[in-house]
């Protein structure tokens, strides 16, 4: 009798011992998958968070942007590709610049690689040198001359500081041209969730924009 009960209390035993095993495996597995997908999640996100299209970096930003107005003014609207859609309530890409003269359209337009190398105004153009993802100078044309831009970046890829060149013609035979220099120099002082300035200053003066994001639900 008590042999009996002994050899049915080590089945017992094995039976709970293997049985807790294969939970413990399956639970470890179901982790593994867990954290796999995390992973991935995770991954997806940082991607998203760090992309940079060419008409993102046109405006200085990254990741998944929607919007970004300016509180003194302009508004872009992006898709989900991050390609400019709207510009202040119109498609920049197709403008008719001159046909609605009233209006101050502007008319974007890209160079072979896809990037915003002229803005056509009602008023004056302007023409963009790009290195990479970066806008290094602008030339604009102004009443009377023509301004440059140069903007030069530091290690955390915002500008630094921006070399400002205008050349006035004076009509006089001595002295046709003048021209002046100014250093405008960049401070940030503040960033999103996504590491997107919202506030910086050049020479002092202030500027702020606001930025919203597509979600990934």
């Amino acid at each position: 009798m008590n042999k009996r009960i002994y050899l049915i209390s080590c089945v017992v035993v094995i039976s709970v011992v293997t049985l807790l095993s294969a939970c413990v495996k399956a639970q470890n597995h179901k982790s593994a998958e867990s954290k796999t997908v995390s992973n991935v999640e995770t991954k997806k996100h940082d991607d998203n968070a760090n992309r940079v299209t060419y008409d993102l970096a046109f405006v200085e930003a990254h990741g998944p942007v929607h919007t970004i107005q300016y509180l003194d003014g302009d508004t872009y609207v992006f898709d989900k590709s991050g390609n400019i859609v709207t510009f202040n309530g119109y498609d920049p890409f197709t403008a008719d610049v001159y046909g609605q003269p009233e209006k101050f359209l502007n008319k974007f337009n890209r160079d072979s690689e896809g990037r915003i190398c002229k803005v056509v105004g009602a008023m004056f153009d302007t023409d963009y040198t790009w290195d990479g993802k970066r806008i290094v100078k602008y030339v604009r044309g102004i009443e009377s001359g023509l301004r440059t831009r140069e903007y030069h970046y530091g290690a955390k890829g915002l500008i630094e500081y921006a070399t400002n060149t205008t050349e006035y013609e004076t009509y006089e035979d001595d002295d046709p041209t003048e021209v002046t220099r100014v250093k405008e120099v960049y401070e940030y002082k503040k960033f999103d969730d996504y590491d997107n300035w919202t506030e910086r200053t050049v020479n002092d003066e202030p500027t702020k924009r606001t930025i919203t994001y597509y979600t990934s639900n």
